[in-house]
């Protein structure tokens, strides 16, 4: 339970940066720079969890 609950509020924050990046677009590149930094961090975090 608690490792969806995990994914669960990562997904909740992707969807938040698309429809946020769709609904201003002039911050747009602004999101996107979080967006990378997030995927990498989601990268650490996968690769970390799976050494478990």
């Amino acid at each position: 339970y608690y490792r969806k609950s995990v994914l669960g509020a990562r997904v909740k924050d992707i969807v938040l940066l698309i429809l946020i990046s769709k609904l201003f677009p002039t911050i747009y590149n602004d999101l996107y720079i979080f967006k990378r930094l997030f995927q990498y961090f989601s990268m650490i975090f996968i690769h970390t969890y799976q050494q478990r």
